[in-house]
């Protein structure tokens, strides 16, 4: 087989790689779009079981604060008797104090009630926010789900068939220049360069003189000193009489 044969057998199989890289991508692509739709579910979801939990709780605990402010009244109102009972100027000030401080955790567990109540509220807005946007996700994902996977299987075949016409390319090429190609591929994703005039049109670099006139003999496969890819010759194209 001949260098020139070489050559168009890994152009051949460069533009097969060239598809398959694109539709592996692609398929990342999408499987990517869909996943993040489900992480976006697994948040909301998480957020709704954690909002729907402390949402418990500040009732719970509200609910005994609410029961100490009951309590407290009637603990309120039975020091207001004593100090109406007081009988002397010791026993007034030993209730006043007493119901100065009742009075003062009373407001306490009050204001404590209100700030549970502003909390459970702001929470519950919370969790019927992530509620409204879980339906909605609910809606687009099985939409997505069901378009994707038909589009990642379509996708997947065509990619295997790619992968069928590469094997059939690959078995044509002798196994040395097919590793050689193969290695420079794994680094460079792409392992031939075209060049028309002199230059190396992968990297944009001058060749040097010799190699140029070596590749237009086909005496080898080279390779361009910069980029390290395999280089093959194509005249420029002939431009049209006006």
């Amino acid at each position: 087989m001949s260098i020139r044969e070489h050559i168009a057998w890994l152009e051949d199989l460069s533009a097969l790689d060239a598809e398959i890289r694109q539709l592996e991508e692609q398929l990342t692509q999408d499987r990517d779009a869909l996943a993040t739709l489900k992480n976006e579910m697994a948040r909301l979801e998480e957020k709704i079981a954690a909002d729907t939990a402390s949402i418990a709780e500040m009732g719970r605990t509200r609910g005994e604060l609410a029961t100490e402010a009951r309590q407290m009244t009637a603990q309120v109102e039975r020091s207001r008797e004593k100090l109406a009972r007081a009988r002397n100027e010791r026993e007034q000030n030993a209730a006043s104090r007493e119901l100065e401080e009742l009075r003062r955790l009373q407001k306490d567990r009050e204001e404590e009630i209100g700030k549970l109540a502003m909390l459970e509220a702001a929470a519950q807005k919370g969790k019927e926010e992530a509620e409204a946007e879980r339906a909605k996700l609910v809606e687009q994902l099985s939409s997505s789900e069901s378009s994707t996977g038909n589009m990642l299987a379509e996708i997947e075949k065509q990619r295997d068939a790619k992968a069928d016409q590469r094997k059939q390319v690959a078995a044509k090429i002798p196994r040395n220049v097919l590793s050689r190609y193969d290695a420079i591929r794994k680094r460079k994703g792409i392992a031939i360069a075209l060049t028309q005039t002199g230059t190396c049109l992968a990297c944009q670099m001058s060749l040097p003189p010799q190699l140029f006139q070596r590749i237009l003999r086909d005496e080898a496969l080279e390779l361009c000193p910069y980029c390290q890819r395999i280089l093959y010759y194509k005249p420029p194209p002939q431009k049209e009489d006006t």
